[in-house]
C-alpha cells in the first residue's frame, strides 16, 4: 500500500503510518499500514479511502488506519509501540488522540454514515505547534500493540482524531 498523507486541519500532519513496535533484544519491526481512510462530516456518504490525503479536523474528520500485525508472533513481549507522523503545518497548535477503532471498516466502502464507534483511548494529548513543522512526532500506542499481540482487545486499527480544542477557522 502506498504511504499516505495525514491532514490534521488547522494543524495539517502527513504520515509515513509508521508503526514501530519494540521488541526484547533490542528487535524492532516498521510496520506500513494494510488499510487507511479518512471521514468527513460535511460530506457523510463520501468515502475518501482512494484519495492521497488522510485529514483530521477539530470538527468532523476522522482517520482510520489498520496494521496487520500477523508477521509479529503472538508470544513476543513488545517494550514500545509508536505511530509515527510527518508534520505539513501548524496553523492552529492543539492535540492528537488516538483510540481503537470499535468496529470493521473498508478503504473502499467507509463514510461518516458508515464509520464504526469511536474506541477506548490508547494516547492523548500528542501537542503539535507550529515548531513542529516538517518534523516526525512520535505517539505512543503501546497498550494498542500489546492488547492486540494478547488478543484482549480485536485488532480493528487506530483511530487519531484532534481533540476538541482544535477548531476549524
Amino acid at each position: 500500500m502506498p504511504l499516505r498523507r495525514l491532514s490534521i486541519l488547522p494543524v495539517a500532519v502527513a504520515t509515513s503510518w509508521l508503526f514501530t513496535v519494540g521488541l526484547p533484544t533490542n528487535a524492532s519491526a516498521q510496520i506500513t499500514p494494510s488499510a487507511d481512510a479518512y471521514t468527513r462530516n460535511a460530506n457523510p456518504g463520501t468515502n475518501y479511502g482512494a484519495t492521497g490525503l488522510l485529514s483530521v479536523e477539530g470538527c468532523g474528520a476522522a482517520t482510520y488506519t489498520h496494521f496487520d500485525l500477523s508477521s509479529i508472533p503472538a508470544s513476543v513481549s513488545v517494550t514500545q509501540a509508536t505511530l509515527k507522523l510527518y508534520v505539513n503545518a501548524v496553523t492552529t497548535p492543539g492535540a492528537i488522540n488516538v483510540r481503537y477503532v470499535n468496529g470493521a471498516w473498508a478503504t473502499d466502502t467507509i463514510s461518516s454514515i458508515l464509520a464504526p464507534a469511536h474506541g477506548a483511548l490508547i494516547a492523548s494529548n500528542a501537542f503539535l505547534i507550529a515548531s513542529d513543522k516538517n518534523q516526525y512526532v512520535l505517539v505512543n500506542v503501546t497498550p494498542a500493540a500489546v492488547a492486540w499481540l494478547n488478543g484482549s482487545e480485536a485488532n480493528k486499527g487506530l483511530e487519531p482524531v484532534a481533540d476538541g480544542a482544535i477548531k476549524n477557522s
